[in-house]
């Protein structure tokens, strides 16, 4: 109980002074399952412990072996409205040790399984989760932004882009559909200009919103997710930074779209629109789900150095909620059968 109160206060402390948590004094705490603690909000202001005010799911870390799944309670009745006699998860097999991978129950706030969640890895375009996040909490949707050459900084060549260009006229909420649904990484330095004055100003707040969440194993150096040096992030980091999205309407409406599409004002001054597809190809029925499970939407994201990255939002038959990442696979069609084999988890 001491060491409780000791890591608690401890917690509190590391809040109010702004310092960034090392992996140990997390995993520590997610031992003893006080990252969502109350305690730990009793004691730090309102508008700090913000991020912490709703509950998440903790890893029960063993030290022994990082890539350990987490064990559950036997006596847990959390999975007793699905079907227990299907062999899913051997027709599916095990997904890979050499990939993070995470899977949490959100409407119980379980870890169910879990692979390298805390190791550093490229996110690619999961990076524009957090993009979103400081749209939704800073930025005001119905803002009108006319688009500049600075949107395009930093793009690399065959950078998928949404192909705005400068002297167009859009709202905020039609950039942010555009970048969650498509993945344009024009729509997210757009964003990242407006909200945050440039895209340098703008990191900086996506590192200090990350310190807030608790995401200690991330760095970030852009809005898009494009490979650049100091830019990594984990599964479990990522997750919370999921987490803290959903509190947004707009996010998960735009994340569950299998198509959108943007209306804006041209640079000619003439009204135009087009249609982007969802990235995630559950969406348009590229890969199924196991039975008994139904993606709704995600954000995927791949890169040179990140290799092929998924998260996905899905449902079972009873209606709980879960959260899956798998990142790091070699191409789509590894991703989607490895994401295939965590999401077979839910089953069992």
């Amino acid at each position: 109980m001491k060491k409780k109160i000791a890591l608690t206060i401890c917690t509190a402390a590391l809040l109010l002074t702004g310092c960034r948590a090392d992996s140990a004094m997390l995993i520590e705490y997610s031992d003893l399952n006080i990252l969502s603690s109350s305690d730990v909000l009793s004691l730090i202001p309102a508008q700090t412990s913000e991020p912490y005010s709703t509950d998440i799911a903790v890893i029960d870390y063993t030290p022994e072996t990082d890539s350990a799944e987490a064990e559950t309670d036997p006596s847990s009745d959390t999975t007793a409205e699905t079907d227990t006699s299907s062999d899913t998860q051997n027709d599916y097999g095990e997904p890979s040790s050499e990939t993070p991978g995470l899977l949490v129950d959100m409407t119980n706030n379980e870890v169910l399984y879990n692979n390298l969640p805390y190791k550093e890895v490229a996110p690619a375009s999961l990076t524009k989760m957090m993009t979103a996040l400081l749209t939704l909490k800073y930025g005001n949707l119905d803002d009108s932004v006319t688009l500049t050459s600075e949107m395009n900084q930093d793009m690399i060549s065959g950078a998928q882009v949404c192909g705005f260009v400068p002297g167009d006229t859009i709202t905020v909420k039609e950039l942010l559909y555009s970048m969650l649904v498509f993945s344009g990484n024009d729509a997210a330095n757009a964003l990242a200009i407006h909200v945050g004055g440039s895209i340098s100003a703008f990191v900086d707040m996506m590192n200090e919103e990350a310190n807030l969440l608790g995401a200690v194993n991330t760095h970030f150096s852009n809005p898009s997710g494009l490979d650049v040096d100091n830019h990594y992030s984990s599964a479990y980091d990522l997750y919370l930074i999921f987490n803290a999205c959903m509190a947004y309407d707009d996010f998960s409406t735009a994340i569950c779209q299998p198509s959108y599409t943007t209306h804006y004002t041209n640079s000619s001054g003439d009204a135009a629109s087009v249609t982007f597809t969802s990235t995630n190809l559950y969406m348009d029925g590229t890969y199924s789900s196991p039975d008994g499970v139904t993606v709704y939407g995600g954000k995927t994201g791949t890169t040179e150095a990140a290799g092929a990255c998924l998260l996905a939002y899905s449902h079972d038959d009873a209606g709980n909620e879960y959260v899956s990442l798998s990142l790091g696979s070699a191409d789509k069609p590894e991703l989607y059968s490895q994401m295939n084999k965590i999401l077979a988890k839910i089953l069992n």
